[in-house]
């Protein structure tokens, strides 16, 4: 179910930017400061948005990284703990008396 509703998501954002191509065909003059080209307008906004993303994701990997550690420390510390409580529930139980 969890794959029908990815591969859903996939073709609908494909028919968005396809129709968002499909209505900003038009060419543009890109200037960049070693000349010029010109490429429709949906490829300079689609370029843009993919450029802000990956630098986002870059900006976040300070964050990202030590909570991933932080992460695999904590699961650590939990089968330690799980293989403890394993072990004093198999030791058996001596009477008092």
């Amino acid at each position: 179910m969890l794959g029908f509703l990815k591969l859903l998501f996939v073709i609908i954002i494909v028919a968005i930017g396809l129709a968002f191509h499909i209505n900003n065909d038009s060419p543009v003059t890109l200037d960049y400061y070693l000349g010029t080209v010109e490429i429709s307008l949906s490829v300079v906004v689609i370029t843009s948005v993919l450029i802000g993303a990956i630098l986002g994701l870059v900006a976040s990997l300070s964050i990202i990284i030590p909570l991933l550690r932080e992460k695999a420390k904590l699961n650590k510390a939990v089968k330690t703990a799980e293989k403890e409580v394993s072990n004093l529930r198999s030791i058996p139980l001596k009477d008092a008396d």
